[in-house]
């Protein structure tokens, strides 16, 4: 059984002073988003590869190795 879910993995750079590098490790995307618009970094985001996971064992494996239950699309073979 085929799927239509897609692996995107992205690749943030930030650049900002020292002292907030132990900081950037607590902030979600969104939050880190903010931080490279309107805070004290300047970054970009960039798409890194985007492949389709064509079966549900390859969803089921990589939710898993993501640190998901492997349930997350409620996926059936």
């Amino acid at each position: 059984m085929t799927t239509d879910i897609v692996k995107t993995t992205i690749e943030v750079t930030v650049l900002h002073h020292a002292s907030l590098h132990i900081g950037l490790g607590g902030l979600g995307l969104a939050e880190l988003d903010d931080e490279m618009d309107y805070g004290e970094c300047v970054g970009v985001s960039r798409i890194i590869r985007s492949a389709p996971l064509r079966t549900v064992k390859a969803v089921r494996q990589t939710l898993l190795a993501l640190g998901n239950d492997g349930h997350f699309f409620d996926t059936e073979e």
